[in-house]
């Protein structure tokens, strides 16, 4: 949902740039390439950014100097959030390499300003340290789950070892009443047995 949410965003947006009249079939199909891959993103983020960041340049170039905010926003804050989101910290670091160039180079393809180059770096450095303090979130909401889950198995056994011990202190109960009541009966039979002679 997210794909073609972004997929229809992109095309309105290019297709509304000055100076257009329609899409090309060749933006529409990259404009797909550049947007369907956000389905997988958390399974493969490396391969993700680096899908986007070629796919962006690609259609940034024919654009030009036409004035599209969609594009450059989803290319600098999408790639650098998820592989910083959801990649342990050598391979967001990769993930960060991968993206800066690519938004080096889609500020060159755009308006050649200082500002410009600024402010897609510093939107690409922010997006990734959201994502990093977003894996470090997670990672704490998995230790405490998993704490949980220690914590309930260990209550579970210590219900299961004292329902254990409460049966076996049961058990002794019984068989001890048992065994006296057994030994009352065999004094008693061998007292009659004796009196059955003397006094039937």
């Amino acid at each position: 949902m997210a794909a073609v949410a972004v997929f229809a965003a992109m095309t309105a947006d290019v297709g509304s740039s000055p100076g257009r009249h329609a899409l090309t079939w060749y933006e529409v199909v990259v404009i797909g390439l550049v947007t369907l891959p956000l389905a997988g993103r958390r399974r493969f983020p490396l391969g993700y950014a680096a899908v986007i960041i070629v796919m962006a340049i690609v259609l940034a170039g024919p654009l030009g100097q036409a004035d599209t905010a969609v594009l450059p926003v989803y290319a600098t804050l999408v790639p650098a959030y998820t592989v910083a989101a959801y990649r342990e910290r050598r391979q967001a670091l990769a993930g960060l390499a991968i993206c800066l160039p690519g938004i080096v180079v889609l500020a060159l393809l755009g308006p050649p300003t200082i500002a410009g180059y600024l402010v897609g770096i510093g939107m690409c450095i922010g997006s990734w340290l959201a994502g990093r303090w977003m894996n470090r979130r997670n990672a704490l909401v998995r230790e405490l789950r998993e704490q949980m889950g220690r914590l309930a198995s260990e209550r579970h056994d210590r219900e299961r070892l004292a329902v254990a011990d409460e049966q076996a202190r049961i058990a002794r109960a019984l068989h001890e009443t048992v065994a006296e009541r057994v030994s009352s009966m065999v004094v008693e039979a061998a007292a009659a047995q004796l009196m059955l002679v003397r006094n039937p």
